[in-house]
């Protein structure tokens, strides 16, 4: 039932990460929604992605491309092609999703890749079709 709800995510492609217990979920709405094993929706943050993406001079559609957790599952990163890059804050005693973005709009049109490192906890590679690597921390 939570993936298939239109209201949620919107229609179109939706993005799931899952750690920890949490599952994490997003669509073309571009709100970044947040649930507990046992099915407990527990917070949600709008990203305004879904506006940005409408809003672009480009007729083509924004490209929903990475959603996950880092090696301590502590962070959510996310990345949409052309509209922005989010990290996302979710303290283990359920507080408040404090949400930061990284990099916006068009500046992350030629990232084609990002991954979290497996050992390094908030270290964050993104690489580009020119074979460019950022790197975050």
């Amino acid at each position: 039932t939570l993936l298939a709800n239109a209201q949620c995510h919107g229609n179109g492609t939706v993005l799931v990460a899952a750690s920890c217990g949490i599952l994490a979920s997003m669509g073309q709405t571009g709100v970044l929604n947040m649930w507990r094993a046992d099915g407990r929706h527990i917070g949600l943050s709008d990203l305004h992605a879904g506006e940005r993406a409408s809003a672009r001079p480009h007729s083509q559609p924004p490209c929903f491309s990475w959603l996950q957790f880092d090696v301590t599952g502590d962070v959510l990163g996310a990345l949409i092609v052309g509209v922005g890059l989010w990290l996302l804050y979710q303290p283990k005693d359920g507080g408040e999703t404090r949400v930061e973005e990284l990099v916006a709009g068009d500046a992350t049109a030629k990232f084609s890749w990002a991954a979290w490192s497996t050992t390094q906890p908030e270290l964050l590679a993104v690489g580009t079709e020119g074979g460019k690597i950022y790197l975050y921390s």
